[in-house]
């Protein structure tokens, strides 16, 4: 499967990219690996990745608190989200999700 990554996804990523660099030198590296490393999960066995709303999916990244969301219909051509793993106590926002 080929993964778009919608252009608000990708600010998302990038912001906290820049957030965790600030914290921690390297850190904002780490956190795209493992977008990228979650991403070729995604690409490779999108099945694999539980239903959460809809026919969206649920991908959580390693070793940070972040979630990709994405849909792997035919039509929308697997568009992929970012959005910060929900605490026990929130939800999820997931009105931008659109294809």
């Amino acid at each position: 499967m080929r993964v778009v990554v919608t252009e608000a996804a990708e600010l998302d990523i990038n912001g906290a990219a820049v957030w965790y660099e600030r914290e921690t030198v390297g850190l904002g590296s780490q956190f795209l690996d493992a977008v990228a490393a979650t991403l070729k999960r995604i690409e490779n066995n999108p099945q694999q990745f539980p239903l959460v709303y809809g026919d969206k999916r649920r991908a959580l990244l390693k070793r940070f608190p972040y979630g990709l969301f994405f849909s792997s219909r035919a039509r929308c051509r697997g568009s992929c989200w970012l959005f910060p793993r929900p605490q026990k106590s929130e939800g999820v926002a997931i009105s931008a999700l659109t294809c």
